[in-house]
């Protein structure tokens, strides 16, 4: 590609993943109230619990589809198709041993997990009967971000965003009908195998058309599989601590307060992120064009920089404001929006996991420059502040027998807040010594 067409190729990925989160929070406003009347807080609450297990599952990745997404780009760029296919194939095979592994480790926990989350007997019966069917699911999970990681790394970030949405909106209204036959919560486990299968279909139909077939099992080469696994295991570790951000605190709330307030989290905490991923997925487009430029020749470095100070002014301006915005209307609008399923405690939620999100959105293009040029010890670093405030938050408040809905929430807040706060200093730094 020419110069030219990259800059067109990179802004029309960063408008794909505005647009496909735009789309994403308007399925959300249509998806939760229906789930709520449908189902309940309780059990709502059961299922946002049951993805915790697809949350561990993706451990299993060990890192490997932000890995797949850098050095794809790179081969690509060097137009190495035969490099391309090696690495897509060596972390498939890695991945599918892997995705072995969890399913016993996650088939063995599952009497432990019940024992910590001290659910009542109903709740408890139907968490067992979901259980092997959602360790399943985060099986193939992994495969489907795997297959379409490897998209976003052949440059293709809007096509991969739109998949990504059609699967979205597809399970979503699969669920809703399920739930209008009497399915209850096997109605929203149904929904996302359908979501999840669309992608990985059309996914692939689209990588085959672009590179051919792109998985030879036999395909292999250890100093690959070296490259995928030393930048993944960072990773890894990353999303290990990862658990102790939201997975540790839903199953806190579960644990001492109650699995409606469960459901009231999910709701107010995706929706946070969701209005954030308007910004956070354009901005994450930059990540494979960060591995292109750094991986050719020329002033690479400064025009990394250069669309980075760009992002960073753009989440700022834009971000700042509309998160302010919403802090001062939320109130009369999930009124309106929820209606007999609003509860005071999702207000509550929203308006603190906001202000911890603020921080978290100027600090996106950082931790998608880290990414990006193989700096993910950074990424670790912003993970690992986290988990450790998190946690020392919250057990704090179980020791002093003070745990409350909104104390939990402030301490998720903060530890949201304060590690992105750490990231921009580091990025900051990066960008002086690079610079001097």
């Amino acid at each position: 590609m020419t110069g030219i067409n990259l800059q067109s190729q990179l802004r029309r990925n960063i408008l794909s993943g505005s647009f496909t989160a735009a789309i994403g929070i308007l399925v959300s406003i249509v998806a939760y109230p229906l789930y709520l009347y449908f189902l309940g807080a309780e059990l709502y609450g059961l299922w946002a619990l049951l993805n915790v297990v697809i949350f561990f599952g993706s451990i299993g990745n060990i890192g490997i589809d932000e890995a797949i997404i850098k050095y794809v780009a790179e081969e690509y760029e060097k137009k190495n198709m035969a490099g391309v296919i090696t690495y897509i194939s060596t972390g498939l095979n890695l991945l599918l041993i892997n995705g072995i592994i969890i399913f016993i480790v996650l088939s063995l926990l599952e009497n432990s997990l019940l024992r910590l989350l001290n659910l009542d007997a109903i709740h408890a019966v139907l968490f067992h009967n979901l259980f092997p069917y959602i360790v399943v699911l985060s099986i193939f999970v992994l495969v489907v971000k795997y297959v379409n990681a490897i998209l976003k790394g052949l440059g293709r970030f809007d096509q991969a965003s739109y998949i990504l949405l059609i699967g979205r909106i597809g399970g979503v209204a699969f669920a809703i009908i399920f739930l209008m036959s009497g399915l209850d919560i096997w109605a929203l486990y149904w929904g996302q195998v359908i979501s999840f299968a669309l992608v990985i279909i059309v996914s692939s139909l689209l990588i085959t058309h672009k590179i051919g077939f792109y998985y030879n099992p036999v395909r292999y080469k250890g100093r690959f599989f070296i490259n995928l696994l030393t930048f993944g295991g960072t990773m890894t570790v990353s999303k290990v601590l990862a658990m102790l951000l939201e997975p540790f605190i839903k199953v806190t709330i579960t644990r001492y307060i109650g699995l409606a307030e469960v459901a009231y989290f999910e709701i107010a905490d995706k929706i946070v992120r969701q209005i954030r991923s308007l910004f956070e997925r354009g901005v994450s487009a930059v990540m494979p064009e960060v591995s292109r430029l750094l991986a050719a020749a020329g002033d690479a470095t400064k025009r990394v920089f250069s669309v980075m100070k760009k992002l960073n002014r753009m989440n700022a301006l834009a971000g700042g404001l509309l998160f302010l915005v919403l802090f001062i209307v939320a109130g009369p609008v999930l009124k309106l929006w929820l209606g007999a399923q609003y509860h005071p405690a999702i207000i509550v939620a929203f308006r603190i996991i906001l202000v911890g999100y603020v921080f978290n959105l100027m600090s996106v293009p950082s931790y998608y420059f880290f990414m990006g040029g193989g700096r993910v010890v950074f990424c670790f670093f912003n993970h690992f502040i986290q988990a450790l405030i998190n946690v020392g938050l919250v057990v704090t408040l179980v020791l002093l027998d003070a745990v409350t809905f909104d104390r939990v929430m402030i301490v998720y807040s903060c530890a949201v807040a304060l590690s992105a706060i750490i990231l921009m200093l580091m990025y900051h730094r990066t960008v002086k010594q690079t610079t001097s």
